[in-house]
């Protein structure tokens, strides 16, 4: 094997360990030493990273035009989706703790006494919880896909498109699933502050257009792009599956995780009927038009996934 192979294997079984160990790891421990500057550098050596893998060992070769035409869309999400989520922070959370103490007085629901490796622990199972059955409720047939589609919209996965939340899905699944569970149930401010990195810093891994190998155990813990391709397909029947955002355990218990399987040559994004100019505005206007979802469809038809997609184009 060449110096060339031998880096990209490397880079195929590596890159697992960085996304999902050492580069939250980083993140705790800046936000420990209360480094604003610190976890911002993670954040950049996440996407760095990204980016590089794409070019190096991509699973899928996208043509440069067909990047370049959602390059600007997805960069404006990147830019007015984390801006409305801090917005809507700074606005909620006087509101939502005050909302606490009237309900609860003094009392406090949280196990603040427990180490806090293990509260780190139960709060992310919480607001993945949260997470999950929101994003169940995305994909049904309701004006909450027809807002998720644009998520859902392009037609390859890159850590780029993985910022392509529209404003409603933003609310909904970080501020309803994450913050407000951790707000009214009273979790330490630094406990909130170590899941959010931890989420912050694995959320680019799982849209990655990069050939990993994340291995079994990886592959049950946590959101990988093994499992989110799945979730990706082009058909809606089949997509049904694998919701987590971080960790893959609540799919694991209500019967919705399947394993990875998915093959660089199926089709992803939203057949015809569902999809959307690539003109931002419009995008943001998509949850009052569109048309309905169809239903989910059984495991035993996924098997089948190589030819549903090509029939869904």
């Amino acid at each position: 094997m060449s110096s060339t192979g031998r880096a990209r294997t490397l880079l195929r079984y590596g890159l697992p360990y960085l996304f999902v160990l050492v580069f939250p790891a980083f993140g705790v421990l800046a936000v420990a030493g209360g480094s604003s500057v610190g976890v911002y550098a993670v954040y950049a050596a996440v996407a760095g990273t990204g980016l590089i893998a794409e070019r190096l060992i991509p699973f899928v070769s996208v043509p440069r035009v067909r990047y370049r035409s959602q390059l600007w869309t997805d960069v404006l999400y990147l830019v007015t989706s984390p801006a409305l989520y801090y917005g809507i922070q700074l606005l909620l959370l006087p509101g939502m703790q005050h909302v606490r103490d009237l309900l609860l007085g003094h009392w406090r629901i949280w196990p603040a006494a427990w180490p806090v490796a293990l509260q780190v622990v139960l709060a992310l199972l919480v607001v993945e919880f949260g997470y999950y059955w929101i994003h169940r409720l995305n994909h049904g047939d309701n004006i909450f896909w027809r807002s998720h589609r644009v998520h859902h919209s392009p037609e390859n996965l890159d850590w780029l498109m993985g910022w392509r939340l529209h404003w409603l899905d933003e609310i909904m699944h970080h501020v309803a699933a994450r913050s407000v569970p951790l707000i009214l149930l009273g979790v330490p401010a630094p406990v909130v502050a170590v899941v959010m990195v931890v989420i912050s810093t694995h959320s680019m891994f799982p849209h990655l257009n990069a050939d990993v190998v994340s291995g079994r155990l990886f592959n049950l813990l946590v959101d990988t792009p093994e499992l989110h391709r799945w979730h990706h397909l082009k058909d809606p029947k089949l997509a049904q599956v694998n919701f987590g955002g971080t960790i893959a355990v609540w799919d694991l218990v209500f019967g919705t995780y399947q394993r990875p399987g998915v093959t660089p040559d199926v089709l992803l994004g939203i057949p015809a009927r569902h999809q959307l100019p690539e003109s931002w505005t419009s995008q943001i206007l998509a949850p009052w038009r569109g048309p309905k979802l169809v239903p989910a469809t059984s495991a035993t038809d996924r098997a089948g996934v190589g030819a549903a997609n090509r029939e869904a184009a």
